[in-house]
C-alpha cells in the first residue's frame, strides 16, 4: 500500500513575512544529544515512507540507513544488514513484496540480535501486538503516522536497550 507524502508530512502554516512561502517543520526533539551517534536502519519498500523516515531522524542527529529493499538483491541486503551489530535501532515494515517483515523479526529474535526493533505497519492484528509484547517489541508505529509519533518511539525504542 502506497501512501501519499501528506499523510506523513503536514505542511508547516505560513513562515514569515512572504506568506506564499511554505515549508515543512519537522518536530523539535526533547534532547538534541540524545541523536548523537545514534545509527539506525531503515527497511520499508517504499521509497516516500523511506526518504520521509530518514530526513526526519537525520535531521534530529541520527545517522540513519535506508536501503532500497524493493527487489530481492535489496532484501537479502538488508536482511544481513539487520544483523550487524553496528545498529542501535532496526525500523521495520511487516508488509513488503520481497521481503517479510514478521519473517525478519523472527529470525533475528532467533539468531539472538539484541537491538531493538520498532514496527511499521498499515494495519498489525492484536494477536501480532501480543506476540511483539512477548519478544520484547514494544514500538509499534502504525502508518500512516505523525513526524512527532516516530521521533517519540524512536527514543523510547533506544531507551530501552
Amino acid at each position: 500500500m502506497t501512501y501519499p507524502t501528506s499523510f506523513l508530512v503536514a505542511p508547516a502554516p505560513t513562515v514569515g513575512r512572504n506568506t506564499t512561502e511554505k515549508a515543512f517543520q519537522m518536530p523539535r526533539p526533547n534532547n538534541t544529544d540524545y541523536a548523537a551517534g545514534r545509527k539506525i536502519l531503515v527497511i520499508d519498500d517504499e521509497q516516500v515512507v523511506r526518504r520521509v523516515i530518514a530526513s526526519c531522524l537525520t535531521a534530529k542527529g541520527y545517522e540513519v540507513d535506508a536501503p532500497p529493499v524493493d527487489t530481492q538483491a535489496g532484501s537479502i541486503t538488508a536482511s544481513q544488514a539487520a544483523e550487524s551489530p553496528e545498529y542501535d535501532l532496526l525500523i521495520v515494515d511487516l508488509k513488503m513484496p520481497f521481503l517479510d517483515g514478521l519473517q525478519l523479526i523472527k529470525l533475528l529474535v532467533q539468531r539472538n540480535v539484541d537491538t531493538p526493533i520498532m514496527v511499521t505497519a498499515g494495519f498489525i492484528h492484536p494477536d501480532l501486538k501480543v506476540y511483539f509484547e512477548q519478544i520484547g517489541i514494544s514500538q509499534i508505529l502504525q502508518k500512516p503516522f505523525q513526524l512527532v509519533n516516530l521521533l517519540e518511539q524512536v527514543q523510547r525504542a533506544l531507551r530501552s536497550r
